[in-house]
């Protein structure tokens, strides 16, 4: 919301055609391969790439600040890290 000078705040306008819009594929009574537009799910996508990146970093930071002679018995070394802590969140 913005404040215009001498008057109240007013309520930003969106236009339906101007919010981003992400093509889903749904199976539902539409039939398969049909896509149906879902704004919402874009957000959907950021918070889960969000939450991802936050298990990433906390994964790499345990990995990295383990002790080395209980990486070794693991088989995991701190300069690892980064590689390990992808593969376990991204797959």
């Amino acid at each position: 919301m913005r404040c215009v000078h001498g008057g109240g705040a007013e309520a930003p306008v969106v236009l339906q055609r101007s919010m981003p819009r992400l093509r889903t594929r749904t199976e539902a009574k539409d039939g398969p391969g049909i896509t149906k537009e879902t704004p919402m799910s874009i957000l959907n996508q950021i918070r889960d790439a969000m939450a991802k990146r936050a298990v990433y970093v906390r994964t790499r930071n345990e990995i990295h600040a383990m002790p080395r002679d209980v990486g070794h018995d693991l088989g995991i070394f701190p300069e690892d890290a980064h590689t390990i802590a992808w593969q376990a969140v991204y797959g």
